[in-house]
This record gives C-alpha cells, structure tokens and sequence, in this order.
C-alpha cells in the first residue's frame, strides 16, 4: 500500500476556498480505480494547516493520481496558499488493525 500526503500551508482567509477545492478532489479520489481512501486532517493548533492524505492499493495506481489533472488541481492552489504544497510518499509494508482495549491493556 502507498500513501500520499499533501501538505497544505493556507494564506489568512483563504480555507473556505480551499476547502470547496479539495473536497471536489476527495470526491473524485474515492471513486478512482486503485484508491483506497482519502481524508482532510487539520492541525488542531494551526487553522491554516491542512492535510489531504490518500491511500493507494498499487504504486501504479498512485503514480496515475501524481500525473492526474487533479493532483494538477492542488498544485494550482498555489496562490491560496503561503507556500508551495509539500507531498511526501510513503509505502507501507504491513498493517493491522488492533482493537484500544489490547493497546492498553498491561502484559
């Protein structure tokens, strides 16, 4: 699996803005052939700081949303935003799901 995270830093008043943007994009992300999910994080102590992070189910699949027209999209946000949008890929190997009470309870 691959997840691409896209780094948003808004200029003042912009996220209104940005935010219609971006859920256009997540709309599309989700119904795209590979996707494996997308979402918006927030920085809680920074409005002007968001993250769009999706889930792909092949390095191919990921490549074709980087040479996408809507990756395009966020790139051309550029002047919403206070500096150029930062992307970092990462694979991941192995992943599981653990139930809370098994992360807290004591060996």
């Amino acid at each position: 699996m691959y997840i691409a995270s896209v780094i948003l830093s808004l200029r003042h008043n912009t996220r209104t803005e940005v935010l219609s943007t971006v859920d256009q994009l997540m709309r599309h992300l989700r119904s795209t052939p590979g996707s494996l999910g997308c979402r918006l994080l927030a920085e809680a102590n920074d409005a002007d700081a968001l993250t769009l992070v999706s889930e792909w189910a092949t390095r191919d699949a990921l490549e074709t949303f980087l040479t996408s027209r809507e990756f395009t999209v966020l790139q051309g946000m550029r002047i919403l935003l206070r500096k150029d949008p930062e992307t970092v890929l990462d694979e991941v190997v192995g992943r599981a799901t653990v139930p809370l009470a098994r992360v807290h309870a004591k060996p």
